[in-house]
C-alpha cells in the first residue's frame, strides 16, 4: 500500500477542451495527485478527468490506490 503519510491533493482548474484548435473552450477540469516516499523514492500517481466525470472513476481510483504497492 501507499502507506498513511501519503500526500493526497486535489486540484481544480480550467484547460482547452481541444489543442491547436482556433475554437477551442475552456472546460473545468478536477486531478487528485498522490504521492508516496519509500526508502529513498517518491511515486506519483494522478488521475484527471473533467469535472463533471470526475466523481464517476475517482472511486475506482481510490481502490487503485488501495490496493497498489510499492516495490
Amino acid at each position: 500500500a501507499l502507506g498513511s503519510e501519503a500526500l493526497d491533493v486535489i486540484i481544480s482548474y480550467k484547460t482547452m477542451d481541444k489543442l491547436y484548435n482556433v475554437d477551442a473552450k475552456l472546460i473545468p477540469v478536477k486531478e487528485r495527485i498522490v504521492v508516496s516516499k519509500k526508502n529513498d523514492k517518491f511515486y506519483t500517481i494522478r488521475y484527471q478527468n473533467t469535472e463533471n466525470e470526475f466523481d464517476q472513476l475517482n472511486k475506482a481510483f481510490t481502490h487503485i490506490l488501495k490496493t497498489a504497492e510499492l516495490k
